[in-house]
């Protein structure tokens, strides 16, 4: 449900009564009861609009580039040669937006089961959501991803799952049945990345993810990016092939060097330190990677 605003007009995201983080509100502009989700639209004062899910935080104007650009470059520049890509969520339109920056990328179908999120993005955070009417290799399916996985074996060379938390609609996109699926649904030499919660504030649900992800996969690594609007900032993304891949470099550096030019964020010096971990995080996750 709709968390309240305080009295002096901040929203406040309280995780577990252990962590709170807070943006102070201008304006609430968007309040919607979806079949889904509650989704409610903010402006705030410093960090342009706020995207919130069932009270949850899902991005703002000015942290959502770290998160979509890491989500969806890593693996893209990873894989030798990706011309059909799939996002399962992701309807705000971020990863979309990154994925149509590389040239190479000949289809991108955004599968997203709550078409308002696409519909709100498009009135309030548009620069994310452009490709819909701009960009031919750009699909928007509203529809479940769970099942859209099923229904395409052998289809994508890179799939990115761009979910919420492991609750809700998301429940069953963090299992190794959906992870199985994934498998069959990538070509040969395919690559799945994920969002992959923060061993900062959500140590469990990270082990769990690994341990579901690396039952399916023959080669898994976890990197992270910085999402100053998640709880603990540094946020992880796992990534996951059947092809032994060395995940932490880019397979053809001059396609990185021109998506950095692009980016706000990424850079191949970027990509491999992403995958560096301090001693406290691989003690959680270093017995899991492989």
């Amino acid at each position: 449900m709709t968390k309240p605003l305080t009295p002096d007009g901040w929203f406040i995201e309280n995780h577990e009564d252990i962590y709170a983080q807070g943006f102070a509100v201008t304006k609430h502009l968007h309040h919607e009861k979806t079949p889904f989700q509650v989704l409610d639209i903010y402006d705030t004062a410093e960090h342009g609009r706020l995207m919130v899910l069932d009270g949850f935080v899902m991005l703002t104007d000015a942290h959502e580039f770290p998160y979509h650009e890491m989500l969806v470059h890593v693996p893209l520049l990873v894989h030798p040669e990706p011309k059909r890509v799939l996002v399962i969520g992701g309807g705000d339109g971020g990863c979309i937006r990154a994925m149509l920056r590389h040239p190479v990328v000949e289809k991108a179908t955004m599968c997203e089961i709550d078409e308002a999120v696409t519909r709100a993005s498009q009135t309030y955070f548009p620069y994310l959501t452009e490709w819909i009417d701009t960009d031919s290799r750009g699909e928007a399916r509203f529809a479940d991803g769970i099942a859209y996985i099923k229904e395409n074996p052998g289809t994508f060379d890179v799939i990115v799952v761009d979910s919420t938390d492991p609750i809700g609609p998301a429940k069953g996109l963090f299992n190794r049945s959906f992870y199985n699926d994934v498998k069959q649904a990538l070509k040969p030499g395919g690559i799945v990345a994920v969002q992959g919660e923060s061993y900062w504030y959500f140590k469990d649900e990270v082990v769990e993810m690994l341990q579901e992800l690396g039952s399916v996969f023959d080669h898994m690594q976890y990197y992270t990016t910085q999402v100053p609007c998640y709880p603990g900032t540094v946020w992880g993304l796992g990534i996951a092939s059947m092809t032994d891949y060395d995940f932490t470099c880019p397979h053809d550096p001059k396609r990185a060097e021109t998506i950095a030019e692009t980016s706000s964020y990424y850079t191949p010096d970027i990509h491999r330190t992403a995958f560096v971990h301090p001693a406290f995080a691989r003690k959680i996750i270093g017995g899991l990677l492989k």
